[in-house]
């Protein structure tokens, strides 16, 4: 079995594979030997990856995956299933990669633009051919929220909500909304039909946290993948365990 572990700006998380099945998956705050000591005590994992956005991996979590399994730590040296054409590899975020990888092995032969929506929305565009050519990164949805109510003297902080809101607010909440979550649409629908106008169809493939508060009024070739960055990375850990097992 195969554990993939993967550190976000504000948030830890593993998840354990059989082969390319997702059998367990938990967010959790502190990831420490004594958290691998259980998972390995529940599971026969004997493959294990692992990625961080923020900081290094500590030294006894990559020592302890190391002793018990092939590890593989996710860096800007490790083989990739695909070609990346990215200009600064060493700046390019773990997680926007491993989307990327994950979308071409659940849609191969076709353009995908993965839409990964957390502290960040970014966007990763990768062809048919397997090249990762990058995309953007933008504001995340809350993040918008959180930087009008910081940045003025007397706009609320107001919680974003799943259902897209009338596009003229009535109350300076309501206007908040408006503005937050229907500026994040029509960005959206901007940068899809821009993709769509140089490559022609794409797939659009939504994941992250906050994934369910986006909106798009292209209605096909549109998926929810809640776990892409998780497949993503068991593709890449499969594809070292044949390179150097």
């Amino acid at each position: 079995m195969h554990l993939c572990i993967d550190i976000g700006n504000t948030r830890s998380k593993w998840a354990v594979f059989d082969k390319a099945l997702l059998i367990e998956k938990q967010t959790i705050s502190v990831l420490d030997v004594a958290v691998l000591q259980q998972i390995f005590a529940q599971y026969p994992i004997d493959k294990s990856i692992s990625s961080s956005v923020r900081h290094e991996i500590a030294p006894e979590i990559k020592a302890f995956l190391s002793d018990n399994s092939f590890y593989v730590p996710f860096t800007t040296d490790t083989p990739l299933p695909v070609f990346s054409r990215y200009a600064t590899p060493q700046t390019l975020g773990r997680d926007r990669i491993a989307g990327a990888v994950a979308a071409y092995f659940l849609y191969p032969e076709t353009h995908s633009l993965v839409l990964d929506s957390g502290t960040c929305l970014t966007y990763n565009f990768i062809d048919k051919s397997a090249t990762y050519w990058g995309g953007a990164i933008s504001l995340g949805v809350r993040m918008r929220f959180k930087s009008l109510a910081h940045f003025t003297a007397r706009l609320p902080l107001i919680e974003p909500q799943a259902e897209m809101p009338y596009f003229i607010g009535d109350t300076t909440e309501t206007s908040i909304l408006s503005g937050v979550m229907n500026g994040v649409a029509q960005e959206i629908d901007g940068i899809v039909t821009q993709y769509e106008q140089s490559f022609g169809k794409i797939n659009v493939v939504f994941t992250g946290g906050d994934a369910h508060l986006l909106h798009t009024t292209h209605k096909k070739q549109i998926f929810a993948q809640p776990e892409l960055v998780f497949i993503g990375l068991n593709q890449i850990l499969v594809f070292n365990a044949a390179l150097f097992l």
